[in-house]
């Protein structure tokens, strides 16, 4: 059987402009992952734009399987600071997943126009925080927490949300008891260094450190508020090997020290969140955004938090998301 010629147009590079994908009217090319590529779309009967992921066998993270499982898990996801998976489809041999087209910069691109007041960071990492304790009280760990994955979706500066993307490397975490009626097929294999080595937690630069849970994200939005407040990461390598070694094993400058316009509850809670030792982060990405939101209030940023947390959210579930166009 030959291959579809969609795929062999995507692979080749050339436009997609005008191409159809069962109901959807392709209008160009976003990005290519190790999956395959994710595209702007239309879906012609209700008018609404989406971000289609076309999976690609020739991928380096190629499995039909794991395409499809993802999409099921992260369509159970419903939170205002998450995309949602919108359907799951295969039309002429190609398998896609359109979800929200979520538009607007990256906290990465945010600093092309300088550092931005620290203030504004705290609030875009409590955002960020609570999109993780929706993730987490589901039973999965998003492990890629950087800045190229949180965009900022809004037309005012002032109204934007940031919103938490780019699930390929989501896992499934061994110690919830959330979605446990999912069955044994694991998102992603455990025994493989997976991340962006200058937001990685020590535990996933090696997981001989500690077994791999929530802590590694909070890790990651602790290295991402890092970034926002002094404009780099808190660690740097000529190589990846180098870079690994100072993740595992170097303390970064303190934020304040770089930039003194942060404030010292701010400077003290990125650091916690950048502990080596996963205890010694905040227990949840719920108390991380309590002690956020406390400190901009001018309160105590104290990030004790009671163990039931999770078990609480998916008890009363999440607040409403924010309304959107409904799904095709």
């Amino acid at each position: 059987m030959s291959e579809p010629a969609l795929l062999r147009r995507l692979r080749a590079g050339r436009e997609v402009e005008g191409q159809r994908l069962g109901d959807y009217e392709l209008l160009e090319v976003l990005a290519r992952g190790g999956q395959g590529f994710v595209l702007e779309a239309r879906h012609e009967g209700l008018e609404l734009r989406v971000a289609l992921k076309v999976f690609d066998p020739q991928g380096s993270a190629a499995s039909p399987e794991r395409f499809r499982e993802e999409a099921r898990v992260l369509a159970r996801l419903r939170h205002p600071n998450l995309p949602r998976v919108l359907h799951l489809g295969e039309e002429g041999g190609v398998l896609f997943a359109a979800l929200d087209l979520v538009e607007g910069p990256t906290l990465e691109e945010v600093l092309d126009e300088g550092l931005p007041e620290p203030e504004w960071s705290a609030r875009a990492a409590a955002e960020v925080a609570d999109a993780l304790t929706h993730v987490h009280a589901h039973g999965l760990i998003h492990r890629d927490v950087k800045p190229p994955n949180v965009v900022l979706e809004g037309e005012a500066p002032g109204a934007r949300r940031a919103v938490l993307v780019d699930f390929g490397l989501v896992k499934r975490d061994p110690n919830a008891s959330a979605f446990a009626s999912l069955e044994a097929l694991e998102l992603s294999r455990s025994n493989e260094v997976k991340g962006s080595p200058e937001f990685m937690a020590p535990e996933q630069a090696d997981p001989d450190v500690a077994p791999l849970g929530p802590a590694a994200d909070l890790f990651g939005l602790g290295a991402t508020l890092y970034f926002l407040l002094t404009g780099r990461p808190p660690f740097r390598g000529e190589t990846t090997d180098e870079l690994l070694r100072e993740v595992l094993r170097a303390t970064p400058a303190r934020p304040r020290s770089v930039n003194r316009a942060v404030p010292p509850w701010l400077d003290a809670l990125c650091m916690q969140a950048l502990a080596k030792d996963a205890d010694g982060r905040p227990p949840s990405a719920r108390a991380f955004a309590q002690a956020l939101r406390a400190g901009l209030r001018g309160e105590s940023a104290d990030t004790s938090g009671r163990e039931s947390d999770l078990e609480e959210i998916v008890e009363l579930g999440e607040p409403e998301p924010a309304e959107r166009d409904e799904p095709p």
